[in-house]
Parts: C-alpha cells; sequence; structure tokens
C-alpha cells in the first residue's frame, strides 16, 4: 500500500500481448482481466479469485493482431463489454459479456484497417458508450456511435490523416461532454473538440456564440433570443437576432443564417426578453444560470 511493488510469481500465458484492460468481467466483484494479444494469438480473460490470483477462463476470442481492448457496458445490460482494435487490415471487434464473464462475438466489423488505439466516451450526448478509434499508416481516425444495445455506425468523421498510436477522451475545454487528445508517430498531437451535432453551442463556445467554430466542428449554431429556441434546426427564417454584450450576432452573421436584424428585440416575431433571460425561453431560469456558470471566468472576444 506504499508503493513498492513485489513480482507475485504469476505468469499469464506466454503470447505476445499488446494490451490490458481490467474489470469486473464475472460480477463478483474483484478486478479480472482481458488481455489483447498479437500475431494472430487469441485475446484471453483472466478471472481473479478476489486475493489476486488469476486463471485462465479458457476463452479465445479471435485470432486478430490486437493493440488495444477496452472495457464499458456497451450494450446497457449492467455488465462489462469489450472493444477490440486491431491492425493488419483485420476489423476491430465488440464482444458482449453475459454477466458471469463469458464473452461472444457481436458479429459486428468496424472497418478494416490500422487500428492501434480506442477509446469510449458518450461522445453524442445521449447516454451511452460510444467510441473514437485512433489510426495508423494515414489512415483517419474514426467515430463509432453507439444505438445504446451495443450496435456501432461509423460516424463519417475523417480526423486527420497522421500516423496515431494513442487516444483519450475527457472534457478538456469544461463544456460538459468528451473531447479527444490523440498522440501521433513523428507528428504533433492533436486536440479535438467535441460539439454536439444539432445542439445549441451556448453552452460549447463561451456563451459568445462564434458562429463558424460552431458550424465547423458540426454543430447548429442558435442565438439565445431568436424565435427558434427549440435547439433542433437552423435559426428560423424571419427570427430575429439581437445583439446583447457578450453574446452578440453581427448582422451578417444573422442574415446567414436566415433571420432578420434587429438591435432592440422588439420586433413582431421576436418576444419580449430581459437580460437575465439568456436562451430566450421566457423565463429567468436554471438552463440560464448553468450558460453563466459553463462561461464563468472565460474570456469574451465581444
Amino acid at each position: 500500500g506504499n508503493g513498492t511493488f513485489t513480482n507475485s510469481g504469476q505468469a499469464l500465458g506466454n503470447s505476445t500481448s499488446f494490451s490490458v484492460a481490467l474489470g469486473d468481467l464475472d460480477g463478483d466483484g474483484d478486478l479480472d482481466a482481458m488481455i489483447g494479444n498479437y500475431l494472430n494469438q487469441p485475446n484471453t480473460v483472466w478471472i481473479n479469485d478476489g486475493n489476486g490470483t488469476f486463471s485462465n477462463s479458457g476463452q479465445t476470442l479471435g485470432n486478430s493482431d490486437s493493440n488495444s481492448v477496452v472495457l464499458g457496458d456497451l450494450d446497457g445490460d449492467g455488465d462489462l463489454d469489450a472493444m477490440v482494435a486491431n491492425d493488419s487490415g483485420q476489423p476491430n471487434t465488440v464482444w458482449t459479456n453475459d454477466g458471469n464473464g463469458t464473452f461472444t462475438n457481436s458479429g459486428q466489423a468496424l472497418a478494416n484497417g490500422i487500428s492501434y488505439s480506442v477509446a469510449l466516451g458518450d461522445l453524442d450526448g445521449d447516454g451511452d458508450l460510444d467510441a473514437m478509434v485512433a489510426n495508423n499508416s494515414g489512415q483517419p481516425n474514426t467515430v463509432w456511435t453507439n444505438d445504446g444495445n451495443g450496435t456501432f455506425t461509423n460516424s463519417g468523421q475523417a480526423l486527420g490523416n497522421s500516423d496515431s498510436s494513442s487516444v483519450a477522451l475527457g472534457d478538456l475545454d469544461g463544456d460538459g461532454d468528451p473531447d479527444a487528445m490523440i498522440a501521433n508517430f513523428d507528428q504533433p498531437n492533436t486536440v479535438w473538440t467535441n460539439v454536439v451535432q444539432g445542439a445549441c453551442c451556448i453552452g460549447d463556445v463561451c456563451i459568445q456564440l462564434q458562429v463558424d467554430f460552431c458550424e465547423n466542428n458540426g454543430g447548429t449554431y442558435f442565438g439565445g433570443n431568436c424565435s427558434d429556441t427549440s435547439c433542433e434546426g437552423p435559426v428560423a427564417s424571419g427570427a430575429c437576432c439581437v445583439t446583447r454584450g457578450c453574446m452578440d450576432l453581427t448582422e451578417t452573421a444573422c442574415t446567414e443564417l436566415g433571420g432578420s436584424w434587429t438591435e432592440s428585440g422588439s420586433c413582431d416575431d421576436c418576444p419580449t426578453t430581459c437580460p437575465a433571460d439568456l436562451n430566450g425561453d421566457g423565463v429567468v431560469d436554471g438552463q440560464d444560470l448553468a450558460a453563466v456558470l459553463a462561461a464563468w471566468g472565460l474570456p469574451c472576444d465581444e
């Protein structure tokens, strides 16, 4: 418990192993292990007796060149499943857990690339675990969205074309969603910020609503005082956009988004608002406070 380690003497297999992930795979409360192996050697599951002694479960999960294995509840049934990133043009795979530590190949073949790393997180804000895959040999990194039942679909995004070796997810810009940092071989490492498509950018971009940034990153841009406050589509044609301190829209930006420009907010198709009603829904409530707190201490450009 003081950071001094002693070899337990256990020899867990003799494969060419590239990755290991820990989690309670059999539901008994201790940490088991899944090991990703290379050279077409099967990945293996090792069960912990609770005292740190591991036994091979006997499962042989595929025979690919596996570079990375991650665990998470992919199908929403409360136990840990696995996603494996594979090399040599072999598809990445999803393995579902029956709750007792027995895994079944879901049958999904997630691309045929040279994948070095995979990370799980709720990338689209729908409550389940999606995946970002880091690919090598000039292949773009990819985002795979989960339908909630463990079935993944390629989002169509091609993020860079570097030789990527590792990806990590976390809220890097403080807006509440997971962003990504990617480690590349002999090239600059990169940071990718997440803007959920179709979402209001008020919370994502320092409250000051930067149109170009939002749209270039896949989001739909909304002004807090425009009549379309549903956050499900572009600003409605004929909506009026108003200036209000740090949340200003330029006249050009407003008209390009299909809105009618006004500086007073008093035109016929805009509700009268008070300065504290940041999202323009006619009520000063917790959403307005949340927007302020999300941007607290951040600089405003305008």
